[in-house]
């Protein structure tokens, strides 16, 4: 069973466990076989306690996990959390974001790619990744240079890790980054075919050796160009 549940999951999940642990502790229930009353009263205590409807959910499937499935799927569970909801509305994380063609206009005079450090064409080349794939962070700290596809269109890149959106019978991401003749100054394709390889393996290993964390760096990187460039005050709705 924790085999179905990610890293990340199961962190987020044994910070429920403690909470639930102490509750039961505290009211005298028994943590492996509590009834829907005991789990109503946890939930209801986290919300006063200022836990946000996303908290609670997060804590509904963690019992569901720990208690049986049946648990969670209760009516008067669903209906706390509802009005949970409506007490406490969660608002959108981002009402707006930075128009991406700054940020392109910015990085387009970093050319010729030959004449810039290593340093720098990674940022570029990681802003790029960024920009022309939409991908979340995660998955381009996940490519591998042997998933790494040239031809005549563009490049194609294979994630063949287990990802947050991955799911049974559904495919692997598939970041297609055609040429971009448009302007071959924000275009890492333009280059020789080894050059490109070179780059990505640049890309990681930089990476790795600037940071012990990967997913943090590749931020660290796209926040650099973007402060760099007062991207912080261009929005795009």
């Amino acid at each position: 069973m924790l085999a179905s549940i990610s890293k990340n999951t199961a962190t987020q999940y044994n910070v429920t466990y403690k909470l639930w642990w102490d509750f039961c502790k505290l009211k005298k229930f028994q943590p492996y076989q509590a009834n829907l009353t005991a789990v109503l009263s946890f939930l209801t205590e986290q919300f006063n306690k200022g836990a946000s409807y996303g908290t609670l959910n997060s804590h509904r499937s963690a019992l569901s996990l720990l208690l049986g499935n049946e648990i969670g799927s209760q009516d008067q569970v669903k209906r706390l959390l509802k009005g949970a909801y409506k007490l406490r509305p969660t608002a959108p994380k981002y009402t707006s974001t930075w128009d991406p063609q700054v940020v392109l206009d910015y990085i387009s005079n970093w050319f010729p790619n030959t004449d810039l450090s290593l340093q720098q064409i990674t940022k570029k080349l990681t802003i790029l990744l960024a920009i022309c794939t939409r991908h979340r962070v995660q998955t381009l700290s996940l490519i591998k240079l042997r998933n790494i596809k040239i031809d005549h269109n563009g490049v194609k890149i294979l994630i063949s890790d287990i990802i947050k959106t991955s799911a049974p019978g559904r495919n692997q991401p598939l970041l297609i980054l055609p040429y971009f003749d448009q302007n071959k100054n924000i275009c890492l394709l333009a280059t020789p075919t080894l050059r490109f390889k070179n780059l990505i393996m640049y890309f990681l290993f930089f990476l790795l050796s600037l940071f012990c964390h990967i997913v943090q760096t590749i931020r660290v990187c796209v926040k650099l160009i973007n402060s760099a460039n007062n991207i912080k005050y261009v929005f795009s709705n």
